[in-house]
């Protein structure tokens, strides 16, 4: 088996596996979730396509200012969180390293 496939399992497994906790984790840090947020939200604009690889739950795709929004993540139960909270995102399941194209963003 080629060994990014590997990697590629290894890294969904182990993020499908904290997507139970992801609510408390994120709650517990979420001053410096609201900083990070903060920051990138002050780089966007109302008219940005904005595109996150590693979106998690969502949360900062999901409330960033953008016309249209997308987010990759690795972990199926990830996107599943982020889908139910942030309907209005286009968010994709898959490796961020082998996705293809799926438009142009501007951030």
């Amino acid at each position: 088996m080629n060994n990014s496939l590997v990697e590629s399992n290894s890294i969904r497994e182990y993020f499908d596996g904290t997507a139970k906790q992801y609510k408390p984790f994120r709650s517990r840090n979420r001053y410096y979730w609201q900083e990070i947020f903060e920051q990138c939200n002050y780089f966007s604009h109302e008219t940005f396509r904005v595109l996150e690889l590693g979106s998690g739950g969502g949360e900062l795709v999901g409330k960033i200012k953008g016309i249209q929004k997308a987010g990759i993540e690795i972990s199926p139960e990830l996107v599943k969180i982020a889908q139910a909270n942030f309907t209005q995102v286009n968010f994709i399941t898959g490796d961020a390293e082998e996705v293809q194209a799926v438009g142009e963003f501007d951030l």
